[in-house]
């Protein structure tokens, strides 16, 4: 089991702490174990060594991405749902039956018969971004190109992505 980081020195969603995030994290990776991240509305831990995201990833017991399985389902509105419930947050055996429905639309061939349209995606939200002359790499781009590409690899239209 990862050690217990005692001394958070970075609230994660502070932005104030944004300034100091790559000292921090650095910080962090010279320790082992998990290190709480205060702010949350919920025990966030982060991981940030090689090791520790293994030994975590393998240790189906005590750790798991479903949040109905943590106790934490935000609500049952359609949009909680969604966001909550996806493919992303399910652990095996479901995740691994839903992403074998999927496997083919994301093959490496399938891919690379699509490099020019996925091309086209980050040509376009980096053109938006410079007649803006700014960007928050995250959230302007980051966030939104895999997005993008998932939505187009599976048929979703561009009005409802």
């Amino acid at each position: 089991m990862p050690r217990h980081f005692d001394n958070p020195i970075l609230d994660a969603f502070d932005p104030l702490d944004q300034e100091r995030a790559q000292t921090a994290y650095a910080c962090m990776r010279e320790q082992p174990g998990l290190h709480p991240l205060p702010g949350a509305d919920r025990s966030v831990w982060l991981a940030t060594r090689y090791a520790d995201i293994v030994s975590l990833v393998k240790d189906r017991t005590n750790f798991a991405r479903d949040v109905r399985r943590l106790g934490m389902s935000r609500g049952n509105d359609p949009i909680s749902r969604i966001v909550h419930n996806h493919m992303l947050n399910r652990d095996p055996p479901d995740h691994t039956r839903l992403r074998r429905l999927i496997d083919k639309a994301f093959s490496p061939a399938a891919i690379d018969a699509q490099r020019g349209r996925i091309e086209a995606i980050c040509d376009d939200l980096l053109e938006r971004l410079v007649s803006r002359g700014e960007m928050e790499l995250v959230g302007d781009f980051a966030y939104l190109f895999p997005l993008t590409v998932i939505c187009h690899l599976l048929g979703i239209p561009e009005q409802d992505h």
